[in-house]
């Protein structure tokens, strides 16, 4: 974390300050919904927000561009959200938690975006990105902040435009589990790639292919770390959510919140299953290397030694002494080649005996 990441020493608690980068501009998206119609309208102005505090629909608020803090400020002025939540929502960097407030109930969370095509040219082993999320579930509805736009909720906005649907005659409780729900199983999506991405490269490995690129591996292992790091916190926010008493979860949602803390479970069990898959690949890649090193050091060993007596050889009938009896023979020479190949052949013959080669 870089110095630029974080609130001046000594700021006031509550100030808002924007912690991270500006990634889209402001924009509210509001969707009010009853079970009988459905009213979609965008805007940039806070104070468009103001009458949903007293209608009997059921309102999902979404901003997007948390960097215009003077807009933050006045929208949660607007909807009694307290400053210390406001700060959080700016800071991109808080953890991911649930606080139960008398009005509300604030959950922060990493979202999954879009995956980054330049991380890997594998899709299935590319780096899963996140956005800061924060989510408050009120008495009228729901508001989401989000730091870009993303297409997470896509699913859930084509559930609200169906007059039929479950999510247009429950309550607001039902439409915060269903966005939560929804960012659960792209991380169970991603899961899911990645496992795909680490079984190809098994496959090769077992296969025998020399091609495959250690870095490759490792960044697959560092993609796995990630994705288990950014997952465990969802088994606290989604248990709490279930064990919660807050009057704004209705008992009727209970079964669902509790379908939905099993797939927080089921995308920590993966990814935690991932990161040890990965790390067990990587090992089994570093034993291939050092085996393979290995066979190259032997043959190598082999060569040298089976050269050293014939080096020994050449060296002796080398040296320019004027008395040496095998140097006046006609056939000294080739006598000289048969006992090169033949102390050569001997030592082969010796090695495959010893299974050294």
């Amino acid at each position: 974390m870089s110095r630029s990441d974080l609130k001046p020493p000594g700021t006031a608690p509550g100030t808002l300050v924007h912690i991270g980068d500006r990634r889209t501009d402001f924009g509210i998206d509001i969707v009010e919904f009853e079970e009988d119609r459905i009213e979609k309208f965008k805007t940039t102005k806070p104070s468009d927000c103001q009458r949903f505090h007293a209608t009997k629909a059921v309102t999902w608020i979404h901003v997007t561009g948390l960097h215009k803090t003077e807009r933050i400020g006045e929208l949660a002025e607007i909807l009694g959200i307290d400053s210390l939540v406001a700060e959080d929502i700016l800071n991109t960097n808080q953890r991911t938690k649930l606080e139960e407030h008398p009005d509300y109930l604030f959950i922060i969370a990493d979202l999954p975006t879009e995956e980054d095509s330049t991380e890997s040219e594998d899709p299935e082993l590319q780096h899963q990105a996140v956005d800061h999320f924060a989510l408050l579930l009120t008495e009228y509805g729901v508001i989401t902040f989000c730091e870009d736009r993303t297409t997470a909720f896509d699913r859930v906005r084509e559930r609200l435009n169906r007059p039929d649907g479950r999510l247009r005659r429950r309550g607001a409780d039902y439409l915060a589990w269903a966005l939560l729900d929804s960012m659960v199983d792209h991380f169970l999506e991603a899961v899911e790639h990645l496992e795909q991405g680490l079984d190809r490269l098994e496959e090769e490995l077992d296969g025998g292919n020399r091609t495959i690129d250690g870095g490759e591996i490792y960044r697959a292992r560092q993609n796995a770390s990630h994705l288990y790091r950014v997952v465990r916190p969802l088994r606290e926010v989604t248990g709490g959510l279930l064990r919660s008493e807050s009057d704004l979860l209705a008992a009727t949602t209970q079964n669902y919140l509790r379908d939905l803390y099993d797939h927080a479970l089921h995308a920590l069990e993966s990814s935690e299953n991932l990161r040890e898959h990965a790390s067990a690949l990587r090992d089994f890649y570093m034993t291939l290397s050092d085996k393979r090193l290995n066979e190259v050091m032997k043959v190598l060993t082999c060569i040298s030694t089976i050269f050293l007596p014939l080096s020994f050889l050449a060296g002796v009938y080398g040296m320019n002494f004027e008395f040496m009896p095998e140097l006046a023979q006609k056939s000294g020479y080739p006598i000289l080649w048969v006992l090169f190949l033949t102390v050569a052949g001997g030592l082969l013959m010796f090695f495959r005996k010893k299974r050294w080669l």
